[in-house]
């Protein structure tokens, strides 16, 4: 009886860390969005790809459209996760990235998704 009690004891503690492991994936592997707005402190224009990336030229605004843009053709906010420190998230070859990128090798003509221009 002592030996079914232990085995029995070991299979609940090896479910019970098999499902805390696949929680702990999905919980980080979550996408939680939010809207961030660029101001590099000077003209708050991204004039390259450089300044584009740079997560200290951004200022979390959350939730839908930033309505803080006022002026025309130029990068107003990106969309992506935040970081512990509450920067934006952009790292190379991401949907993001690849939409800043495009967004200058085209000199603004193309505007993803995850990105607003000032209106």
């Amino acid at each position: 009886m002592k030996k079914f009690t232990i085995g029995l004891s070991a299979v609940v503690l090896a479910v019970a860390a098999v499902t805390y492991t696949k929680a702990s994936k999905n919980m980080q592997g979550a996408f939680v969005p939010q809207w961030f707005l660029y101001s590099d402190g000077g003209d708050d224009i991204a004039s390259n790809i450089t300044e584009a990336r740079n997560v200290n030229n951004y200022i979390v605004v959350g939730g839908s459209y930033p309505v803080e843009c006022t002026s025309n053709v130029h990068l107003c906010a990106i969309q992506t996760e935040m970081n512990s420190s509450g920067q934006p998230v952009i790292i190379q070859g991401t949907p993001l990235d690849n939409q800043l990128v495009t967004y200058f090798n085209t000199s603004g003509a193309s505007v993803g998704y995850l990105l607003r221009e000032k209106p």
